[in-house]
């Protein structure tokens, strides 16, 4: 249905509307905030940094949802850096809650001094993990000295 009318637009038949859109592609089912603890990491040593992320739904029903985490070479999701993405499963989270979850994040002795941008992913699935319904992408900044 969407398609129909992306393509009807496109053929000069009729004018695209912003109400034609529906309310789940318009808006972010979820509010994020994020800190690190402590506030960056130490370049050229082998420590960490915890990546803490606040996931609030603020739609009107629940979402089954899901947080995918991207970092740069030069930093890991285990202590050795050789991962660089992973997925959280949250489960459901239901109107107005608010679930937190806590990432560390390595850094190793080749790690230079810079500030590297990690990629956040949060996902909305339906029926299960397979099929996403909604995605919220997010550039968060971490600094190294």
């Amino acid at each position: 249905m969407v398609f129909d009318k992306i393509l009807s637009f496109f053929k000069g038949e009729k004018s695209f509307d912003e109400e034609d859109l529906s309310e789940v592609a318009k808006a972010s089912p979820f509010i994020i905030s994020n800190s690190f603890r402590p506030i960056r990491l130490n370049s050229r040593k082998e420590n960490s940094v915890d990546l803490v992320l606040n996931i609030k739904n603020k739609s009107n029903s629940a979402h089954l949802c899901s947080v995918v985490i991207e970092v740069p070479n030069q930093l890991g999701l285990d202590s050795t850096c050789l991962t660089k993405s992973k997925e959280f499963r949250l489960g459901n989270i239901e109107p107005g809650q608010t679930k937190e979850l806590s990432v560390p994040i390595y850094a190793s002795s080749q790690t230079p001094p810079a500030t590297f941008k990690l990629v956040l992913k949060i996902y909305s699935h339906y029926r299960d993990y397979k099929h996403i319904l909604n995605m919220v992408r997010k550039i968060i900044e971490l600094r190294a000295v």
